[in-house]
């Protein structure tokens, strides 16, 4: 019922829209901030919708709120502050690379909250990978030539994979249900739990150049905080 609201909300705003907007490529843009502003909407709702199939409107939306988003390689200026001593943890390019993937992910998950359905997932993750690794090449090649941000990520394919690893993870670490117990383990269990998330990656190409460390410490930014 909410679903169908809001689709009716979304056609009758995009009627209302058009006419106001001179050209078309900056239609999507002010129809998905539009979208994202509607007063009373929950992420989860956004993300019903936004995952609806066969709907040229919703995937343009939901490519254009997925551009709008923290954009890759924001976190390289830190990086090269780094460099000066003021931030050594950002030394490691494979760590620049994870922790910039994992708050832009953050960041689509608060205005997009996943669905349950397998498939309404992979349609909305896709397209915030596509968008994701399109921007990383462009930023991380001109910002910051030195990491090479291709090795870590061949393709967006790779991105989206380590997405749906990251989001199993976060299931895994947070669930209510099985991993209570879990969550207020110590440091050594905490451990554990990393072993077959690290070897999961391991058997993944494109994925195979993160470093041990560098997964355990995106791992542990996952264990102590939730996505939301």
């Amino acid at each position: 019922g909410k679903t169908h609201g809001l689709m009716k909300h979304m056609e009758k705003s995009y009627d209302s829209l058009r006419s106001k907007v001179g050209m078309p490529v900056d239609f999507l843009n002010y129809f998905a901030i539009h979208v994202l502003k509607v007063n009373g909407l929950v992420p989860s709702l956004i993300g019903e919708v936004l995952s609806a199939p066969d709907s040229l409107l919703i995937s343009d939306t939901l490519a254009t709120l997925c551009n709008s988003l923290p954009s890759a390689g924001e976190l390289i200026q830190c990086h090269i502050d780094s460099e000066k001593g003021n931030t050594s943890e950002l030394k490691d390019s494979a760590f620049v690379i994870l922790l910039d993937f994992e708050y832009s992910l953050r960041a689509f998950l608060r205005s997009c909250m996943l669905p349950k359905e397998g498939q309404k997932i992979e349609r909305l993750v896709e397209p915030f990978c596509v968008s994701w690794y399109k921007k990383g090449c462009v930023l991380y090649d001109q910002y910051s030539p030195k990491i090479d941000f291709r090795s870590y990520f061949p393709s967006s394919d790779a991105a989206f994979l380590l997405a749906f690893s990251l989001l199993m993870l976060n299931t895994e670490l947070h669930s209510r249900v099985l991993n209570v117990s879990q969550r207020k383990a110590s440091g050594a269990e905490a451990t554990c739990l990393f072993q077959p998330f690290f070897s999961r990656l391991q058997h993944v190409d494109g994925l195979k150049n993160f470093t041990e460390d560098a997964l355990f410490q995106v791992f542990n930014r996952i264990w102590k905080t939730e996505f939301r």
